[in-house]
């Protein structure tokens, strides 16, 4: 979210984001090889899409690693 340069409002609970530029062309070429890699039900294919989509994605084995590492 700090990509999006929140901004607060009236209400605590609702925030303003600015929209991330993207590039059309590479955004879908990107959800096709998601779309491809769950038709062929690759776990570390679909994982390795969504990291290229959403560089801040981390799975759940990721963020425990992460955590038990640092606690």
């Amino acid at each position: 979210m700090n990509e999006e340069g929140l901004q607060k409002t009236k209400n605590k609970l609702i925030f303003i984001g600015k929209q991330i530029e993207i590039n059309p062309e590479k955004f879908i070429h990107q959800l096709r090889e998601l779309r491809d890699a769950a038709f062929e039900n690759d776990e570390a294919l679909a994982v390795q899409a969504l990291h290229d989509i959403v560089p801040t994605f981390v799975t759940p084995e990721e963020f425990n690693k992460k955590v038990l590492v640092h606690s």
